[in-house]
């Protein structure tokens, strides 16, 4: 890993005004908003196995963004799960990715700020320490079968209802 991880905020810009990580970036890869490759592989770093983690409200959009970016060939991708309930976990990657100055001599014989990653240990126990995310159904398999069964019952009564009135 050459380079910090990448956290990918995938949420509206109203959300991202009401607070998002420290380090993060907006952008709404799941939506694929217009020349968002090339938006996503300049972040990165050009590099497509840098670690990314996209995050959302509650990891729906996220996902989505997930399975977009591994389409797309990178290889590390995490979904960060929902902000602001993932909010501590996710800012421990950006602690892990300060940057430290290091003065290197310049080719001009000067002296230039190179920013460079802390351990890359800590960034991926970081990532790793992220809760992982679970999808959650809108409803559980029973509630839905629930549901089902209602609307049938409701449909069988309002069809005998109309039945009944039609015999004289």
């Amino acid at each position: 890993m050459g380079t910090c991880a990448l956290l990918l905020d995938v949420r509206t810009p109203g959300e991202w005004d009401k607070g998002h990580v420290s380090c993060a970036k907006r952008l709404q890869v799941q939506d694929e908003p217009a020349g968002w490759q090339d938006d996503v592989l300049a972040l990165a770093g050009g590099l497509k196995t840098t670690p990314i983690i996209a995050y959302c409200l509650a990891g729906v959009r996220a996902q989505r963004a997930v399975d977009q970016l591994i389409d797309h060939g990178y290889s590390e991708v995490t979904n960060g799960g929902g902000f602001p309930d993932q909010s501590n976990s996710l800012e421990k990657v950006c602690d892990a990715c300060r940057v430290v100055t290091a003065a290197t001599p310049s080719v001009t014989g000067g002296l230039t700020s190179t920013p460079a990653p802390q351990t890359t240990t800590d960034v991926k126990q970081a990532i790793a320490a992220i809760p992982e995310y679970t999808h959650r159904p809108f409803l559980e398999w029973w509630a839905w079968l629930l549901l089902s069964l209602g609307i049938l019952l409701l449909l069988a009564a309002l069809g005998t209802y109309l039945f009944l009135r039609r015999i004289p």
